[in-house]
């Protein structure tokens, strides 16, 4: 099974079974830890809680670069976050999650969520968590790490979303999430 670009998702239909996420663990060798740090320290390569990628403080704006970036993030075995492209591996600062949904699939029977590394999940509803001032997440990779909703797929939803018993309420096929009070700034 591999994952899934934006692309291939259109051009099949798609099940659970269809659809695999990269959750590959790096392990950095020991020796070349103080390298690994170096690298860190002289080379800041960031991605911000917008989705936007800096190389020591100057924006990525190059997509071709921006899209390998966002395809080669990984883990490390110690929780670092990583580039990994080929042979190269570099520290990376992550402001807030790794991972971005771009935007969304509701017309079957289970939602699709497009992320910013050009991999399509079925979005499991119950891992939809709602922060004050239009922050929206859900967790990918298999439930184990989350992904904020950029602005424009937050805003997608706004459509789907209505105040019940005093509470800002998403309606997804066959389900409804309550994402928060209503009385919170929900910025919808």
């Amino acid at each position: 099974m591999a994952a899934m670009t934006h692309q291939e998702h259109h051009d099949e239909t798609t099940t659970h079974d269809d659809i695999e996420t990269k959750n590959e663990a790096v392990v950095i060798p020991e020796e070349m830890k103080a390298i690994f740090e170096d690298r860190a320290r002289n080379h800041e390569i960031r991605l911000d809680r917008e989705g936007r990628w800096t190389y020591r403080g100057a924006p990525v704006t190059n997509k071709k670069v921006v899209d390998l970036f966002n395809r080669s993030i990984r883990r490390t075995t110690e929780g670092d976050w990583v580039l990994h492209v080929g042979k190269d591996i570099h520290p990376i600062i992550i402001e807030d999650t790794p991972y971005f949904v771009e935007r969304m699939d509701l017309e079957g029977e289970n939602p699709i969520v497009f992320l910013n590394d050009g991999t399509a999940e079925i979005l499991v509803p119950e891992t939809i968590r709602y922060k004050p001032v239009g922050r929206l997440y859900c967790l990918v990779k298999d439930g184990t790490t989350p992904a904020r909703f950029t602005w424009n797929a937050y805003h997608g939803l706004a459509e789907h979303m209505d105040e019940l018993d005093g509470w800002i309420v998403l309606n997804l096929p066959n389900t409804q999430i309550r994402l928060a009070p209503a009385d919170e700034e929900t910025s919808v």
